[in-house]
């Protein structure tokens, strides 16, 4: 692959692969991907992406370019700002951000964390203001009524089990998912999609489901992943840090916090059907069981949380 003549199209001098940086992020995103590093030594992620996905790319790629000039410290801008085609094929480059890494699962005690990630949270919302994007919202609630037809279709063991937790979600949070307030989200921030530093964030990668969303998708959805890494850390000091400081600050209406336990076990729905698409059934299996634990717990896990009723 001539990789001197596709970075020419982004104005940057090739001078070799680099194979012994571990590249962060979903290798699902793209067709191909590899590190290189320029005659300066500065070093970048190569990305081939197939032509029906350069729209959507394209979209990610200006809402990151407004986002930083907005003040939105936490996006890296794509090289150019833009996608290039060579030799009949798409191409994007970004900086390649060095990041400490994430401990896990010791970064669930982490207070710091809960502190840093509110700033990501609130420094999105401030910057997004004015941003030029569809403004329909993904609705939750419509992506599992859709996913839990294909489930019947496909698996009647599956969908008894969890058919009992989708009644749940019809007869309370579904009622008011349309008139929560929606914000401009990063639609997949979960641990792994953040760069860490020993003691802060570099910056949120992935922002594949970028788009408006009820207000406490972004949180619900981190909330979420640190739970099921251990349901423990549900009450504990990083998620009640993080909370507490979004109440505060009132980062969105009371009404959006009184369903932001539905709103986690209904996100959830969203990773069953990435296990689905892998067939991962040990995936599966915990999460029925994490759901379960959700429900049961709910009001426990809100009073811990200090979220009011």
């Amino acid at each position: 692959m001539n990789y001197s003549k596709i970075l020419k199209c982004f104005r940057v001098d090739f001078k070799k692969t680099v194979l012994e940086v571990e590249i962060q992020g979903s290798p699902e995103r793209c067709i191909y991907r590899i590190a290189v590093e320029d005659v300066n030594g500065d070093i970048y992620i190569l990305e081939q992406i197939s032509p029906r996905q350069r729209k959507h790319k394209q979209l990610i790629i200006d809402s990151i370019k407004y986002l930083q000039l907005n003040g939105f410290k936490y996006a890296y801008p794509y090289i150019g700002n833009k996608i290039v085609e060579c030799d009949n094929s798409l191409w994007q480059l970004a900086p390649f951000i060095e990041n400490f890494g994430l401990e896990r699962p010791k970064y669930i005690y982490d207070q710091w964390r809960g502190e840093a990630v509110s700033n990501i949270i609130l420094d999105l919302k401030k910057s997004a203001a004015g941003i030029s994007f569809p403004k329909q919202a993904f609705s939750i609630k419509n992506y599992i009524r859709c996913l839990m037809v294909q489930i019947e279709k496909n698996n009647g063991e599956l969908f008894a089990q969890l058919q009992h937790v989708k009644d749940y979600l019809e007869n309370s949070f579904f009622e008011y998912h349309d008139s929560l307030q929606t914000e401009f989200c990063h639609g997949d921030l979960h641990p792994i999609n953040i760069l860490w530093d020993r003691n802060s964030i570099k910056g949120v990668i992935d922002w594949e489901f970028l788009g408006y969303k009820p207000a406490l998708y972004d949180i619900a959805n981190f909330a979420g992943c640190v739970g099921i890494e251990n349901p423990g850390a549900l009450t504990g000091r990083l998620l009640k840090t993080l909370t507490a400081i979004l109440i505060s600050k009132n980062f969105t209406e009371e009404k959006s916090w009184e369903y932001f336990l539905d709103l986690i076990i209904a996100i959830r729905f969203a990773w069953l059907s990435e296990w689905l698409r892998k067939a991962d059934s040990e995936m599966i299996e915990l999460e029925l069981v994490y759901m379960n634990l959700l429900i049961k717990n709910k009001f426990l896990i809100e009073k811990e949380l200090g979220i009011k009723r």
